[in-house]
């Protein structure tokens, strides 16, 4: 799966001006200045699908899950529980290119989260507690909502790995319909 992405526009007046043509079929959130005919005040903001665009005075960018992108493209809950194969991920990056009217190789990719799943035939919470030793002995984080505990194994060996964790935990506290799964993830932030 691919939780979550967010890439920069090289030029985002080309998006700028995509987004708010006539025909663009997107909702686009933006304050119109009547002073200044055709004019709008900064920031613009548009979604596609689920995933949200920001233009600001200075640059622009896209961000959110590719694979919930996916997901409603093919009319299916939006969620990111399901299998999601790299031939869904290539389909989801060609959408958005087309959607967007911007090539996806003039964009920065800024932040990159992706994970998978792992079915295990007992409770994710005993191999978390029992057989998980963490980096440096950090102790794991508990959301109160929800009893869930993150482990997160955040590293930084040299300069540039910094902005890179690995988080592990028990998926069936966020996801209930789901039995005895266990996610890990891996976050990397340029």
């Amino acid at each position: 799966m691919i939780d979550y992405v967010k890439a920069y526009f090289k030029d985002k007046n080309v998006v700028e001006s995509n987004l708010l043509r006539k025909d663009c079929l997107h909702k686009v959130v933006a304050v119109h200045n009547f002073q200044k005919k055709d004019e709008y005040e900064h920031p613009i903001r548009a979604k596609i699908g689920n995933m949200l665009v920001n233009i600001s005075k200075k640059h622009g960018y896209v961000e959110n899950s590719l694979h919930k992108y996916f997901n409603a493209l093919t009319g299916e809950e939006v969620m990111n529980y399901d299998d999601f194969c790299f031939c869904d991920l290539l389909s989801s990056l060609e959408a958005l290119e087309s959607e967007l009217n911007y090539p996806l190789k003039d964009m920065s990719l800024t932040n990159l989260e992706f994970g998978f799943n792992i079915d295990l035939d007992y409770d994710p919470t005993t191999f978390l507690n029992h057989n998980l030793l963490m980096y440096n002995l950090k102790t794991p984080c508990i959301d109160p909502k929800n009893r869930k505990i993150t482990y997160n194994l955040t590293y930084s060996v040299e300069k540039k790995y910094q902005g890179s964790e690995v988080i592990i935990y028990n998926d069936d506290l966020t996801l209930p319909m789901k039995k005895n799964t266990q996610r890990l993830k891996r976050k990397l932030t340029a």
